[in-house]
């Protein structure tokens, strides 16, 4: 069995402008509601409730739903399955405004021991970063990976102009 290194690798603007947070903390809430509402839903039908026609169209959509008009591909399809790694319950219970305020705040002062980052030599108005980890099959555990997975998630980073 071979060790994988995993990175994700994101540019973006050195300074995060405020209406791009009030933007991603808006987009970050829709998020958080439908994860509120999936969670509300599995918990009903897990404690013998039963479940009203939108909420079984909720459960059978997944990621399908009119909420998640802006997920588009496989890949972030995958988002979901992301939050249930994450903890589902976790996210339904979480504010938009909490996860936004975190990842600036990382995303100014970047801790972690594994993240690298640099000025953009063609354009001194925005940074690129690096974070990952090596991994025998599973998620790396470095704080700088997982702040990007989760924000990522919440559809912080394409909010705020980083991709």
């Amino acid at each position: 069995m071979g060790i994988d290194l995993i990175t994700i690798i994101v540019k973006g603007p050195i300074k995060l402008s405020k209406r791009h947070i009030k933007k991603a903390e808006r987009e970050a809430a829709k998020i958080i509601q439908f994860a509120a509402d999936i969670y509300a839903a599995h918990e009903k039908e897990y404690n013998g409730g039963t479940l009203s026609k939108k909420e079984m169209e909720l459960l059978d959509s997944g990621l399908r739903h009119p909420r998640m008009q802006g997920f588009r591909s496989e890949e972030q399809l995958d988002r979901v399955k992301d939050a249930l790694d994450l903890g589902l319950r976790d996210m339904a219970q979480t504010t938009a405004k909490k996860e936004v305020k975190d990842f600036v705040e990382w995303w100014h002062c970047e801790e972690g021991r594994d993240v690298c980052s640099r000025f953009d030599p063609d354009d001194h108005s925005q940074k690129i970063v690096v974070c990952g980890g090596d991994s025998g099959g599973d998620m790396p555990e470095g704080y700088g990976y997982q702040t990007l997975r989760r924000a990522n998630w919440f559809e912080i980073l394409d909010n705020l102009g980083i991709r």
